[in-house]
């Protein structure tokens, strides 16, 4: 680690507003939508962890969630919350595991007796299997686009300028990139790739179609268009970030379209 890092001040403001808008074109699947939330960093004094972190005012396409079944997906995620990373080799490292988990069996039990059916079932499932232990939660976290550009904000001191970097796309689960970090670091970084691992999101997208059973081929000479760019804006030479902006793009003749951008500003 630099050390010129200071742990105590991972993101000079503790408040940020972000914009995560998504549009995704494949198989039987179109869909459209902007959320938008609050993250709240804290650091306690006397506490094992660096940093804590909280989700405020979450809302989709403008509006609090009411529908039934996106409200218990949205339950069981904000069980998460808060987390506490520890900042190790400079990445969030999560730290309160066994805290979260009772978070978790006592919002289950909650929903458990507040809804019953398939849908409650599918959803509990998919969520707890993620999230069983250790290993699997931190995985999950990690897998987190949002965490994942919280981590590139904190490459700024490091000398490496080429970074492996995975990225979360919905249905598919997680594609791999090689990033290049350029800029002149005194108050902006930028890290940008075309560099998708082509022949693993290949693989995926087949996996899914004969998973659901939809018809469709790919030609094994078709090329993926991708790209990937992240811009970090700081406050002069610090590791105060002001503004991150990520966005990645993936397309595929016409069997995949994707585009999603994710905006991380400061509200201090």
């Amino acid at each position: 680690m630099s050390d010129s890092f200071n742990k105590t001040k991972v993101l000079g403001s503790n408040y940020f507003e972000i914009t995560n808008e998504i549009k995704i074109k494949f198989a039987d699947a179109n869909h459209k939508a902007k959320v938008t939330y609050d993250l709240l960093f804290k650091k306690k004094d006397k506490e094992e962890y660096d940093v804590e972190m909280n989700r405020l005012n979450y809302l989709v396409n403008g509006n609090e969630i009411i529908n039934k079944f996106s409200s218990i997906s949205n339950d069981y995620f904000q069980c998460l919350f808060p987390l506490q990373f520890k900042i190790v080799d400079n990445e969030f490292q999560l730290y309160n595991y066994k805290e979260i988990k009772k978070r978790i069996a006592k919002k289950d039990i909650f929903l458990i007796n507040k809804y019953n059916g398939e849908g409650l079932d599918y959803i509990r499932k998919e969520f707890l299997e993620k999230v069983e232990d250790e290993i699997k939660m931190i995985a999950f976290v990690n897998s987190l686009n949002v965490i994942n550009i919280l981590n590139l904000t904190l490459k700024r001191y490091l000398k490496e300028t080429n970074y492996p970097f995975n990225w979360t796309i919905p249905a598919l689960g997680l594609t791999c990139w090689n990033l290049k970090m350029n800029g002149n670091r005194m108050d902006e970084i930028n890290f940008i790739s075309k560099e998708l691992n082509q022949k693993e999101f290949i693989n995926s997208l087949r996996n899914y179609f004969v998973a659901n059973n939809i018809n469709n081929s790919i030609n094994e000479d078709e090329i993926v268009e991708n790209e990937f760019a992240v811009k970090v804006r700081y406050e002069s030479n610090k590791l105060n970030v002001l503004q991150t902006a990520a966005k990645c793009k993936i397309v595929l003749g016409n069997h995949f379209e994707y585009e999603e951008k994710i905006i991380i500003k400061s509200k201090i």
